[in-house]
């Protein structure tokens, strides 16, 4: 499923390119270091968005009939929650991403510059717990507040930090344009992600052109078996999703590698129908296919991690349980959009999963660790018993994913 045609007008209007390359240039926030500035920019382009959204709801009016643009006050939250989630996601994508390519160059300062990405996501994870749900006037001075302190880290951060790299691999290499050419060699090893619409984006704002002037330059897809395992290692490894209870993290790890293989879709999909060759039967069958996979693994994984809390009486059963059911409604959500010729279905799909990664495994599934993690013989127990009367099923390939994510190494 690809993006709805409103969507890419939106993501490619003038008024938005206008605003990131005026940002862009303003600032003077190219490093010279293409792979690295199209993740960047596109972080750029979220914050204006959000910019955008509190600027419009803070327009003037007495009603908010007679301020069209204004959202109700459950509306602007959830809005402006969703951003910030968006943000957060990429986010992590981006230092995964740039730390990996630190590490290649054995950048001395690696160490300190990760430090700063983890402080970073922790303080802007902790922003979106506190904000104010209730007060419009509370939750529109707290997003103005947060937005100010995104911009000013966002902005120091790339002028400085990530300058002082892009210099340090520039002298190393001689030139910036031997360095710019290091960098996408390292880039494209490590598999970087950059979708159809980032890279238009780029390509606009380095042309200073509108949408219509610039061809489409479509980075090349990576969507083979090496590039889905690596993407799998990628999240596993960023989102810290790591458990210590086997059968759970390899159930685990077959959802992340579903989410990648997704991507990939989706990637693929924005291409053909940037290159006109989009086919609405194979999308339908894409998405399908997707729904089923889903569908299977939550009866499966859920299933087993309910058992293993009941055994051994887990205090926040109740609670779990009524997660994954929220969880079930929102794959509901997304099989009835589908049937609606919702255009959105498959990109809602893979934003809901990937939520679900960052909300409940790598926090709620946590809890099950802590309270089980001084039991694993018993653990290891219970499930032989469960693979024994056939309540456990080992999908062919959990074990092998298992071991390869394990012994994973990102540089390779």
């Amino acid at each position: 499923m690809s993006l709805s045609h409103s969507e890419v007008a939106y993501l490619l209007s003038e008024k938005r390119v206008a605003a990131v390359q005026n940002a862009w240039q303003r600032y003077d926030l190219e490093l010279g270091l293409p792979g690295i500035d199209k993740q960047h920019m596109w972080l750029l382009a979220i914050l204006l968005d959000l910019e955008t959204l509190l600027q419009e709801q803070e327009a003037p009016g007495e009603s908010p009939a007679s301020r069209p643009g204004r959202l109700s006050l459950e509306e602007f939250d959830r809005a402006f929650r969703r951003l910030l989630e968006e943000l957060i996601d990429y986010t992590i994508e981006h230092f995964d991403l740039e730390e990996n390519f630190l590490r290649q160059i054995h950048y001395p300062g690696f160490s300190a510059h990760k430090r700063q990405h983890m402080r970073f996501v922790a303080g802007l994870r902790m922003r979106l717990r506190n904000l104010p749900g209730r007060d419009e006037a509370e939750l529109l001075a707290a997003g103005q507040k947060l937005l100010q302190s995104l911009k000013q880290w966002l902005l120091h951060h790339i002028l400085s930090e990530d300058r002082a790299y892009a210099d340090e691999l520039s002298k190393r290499s001689g030139d910036a344009h031997a360095g710019a050419r290091e960098c996408e060699s390292i880039l494209r090893e490590l598999g970087i992600h950059i979708r159809f619409e980032q890279e238009r984006l780029y390509q606009i704002v380095q042309h200073s052109g509108s949408p219509a002037a610039v061809a489409p330059q479509a980075e090349t897809l990576h969507t083979s078996e090496t590039n889905i395992i690596r993407r799998v290692a990628g999240l596993w490894h960023a989102y810290r999703l790591q458990l210590g209870i086997p059968i759970i993290d390899m159930q685990h790890l077959w959802l992340i590698k579903l989410i990648a293989e997704l991507e990939a879709a989706q990637r693929d999909q924005v291409q053909a129908d940037g290159d006109g060759e989009s086919d609405g039967n194979t999308e339908a069958k894409d998405f399908q296919a997707a729904i089923v996979e889903v569908q299977n693994y939550v009866a499966e994984h859920f299933s087993t991690e309910e058992a293993l809390m009941r055994e051994f009486n887990f205090p926040g059963l109740p609670g779990h349980i009524r997660q994954h059911e929220s969880f079930v409604e929102s794959v509901e959500d997304r099989i009835a959009e589908a049937k609606s010729g919702v255009p959105l279905a498959l990109h809602n799909l893979v934003r809901d999963l990937k939520q679900w990664l960052v909300g409940h495994i790598a926090g709620e599934d946590r809890r099950i660790y802590y309270f089980l993690r001084r039991r694993p013989a018993e653990v290891n127990e219970f499930v032989r018993k469960l693979a024994a009367r056939k309540q456990l099923k080992l999908r062919q390939g959990y074990l092998e994913l298992y071991n390869e994510i394990i012994h994973f190494k990102i540089s390779r």
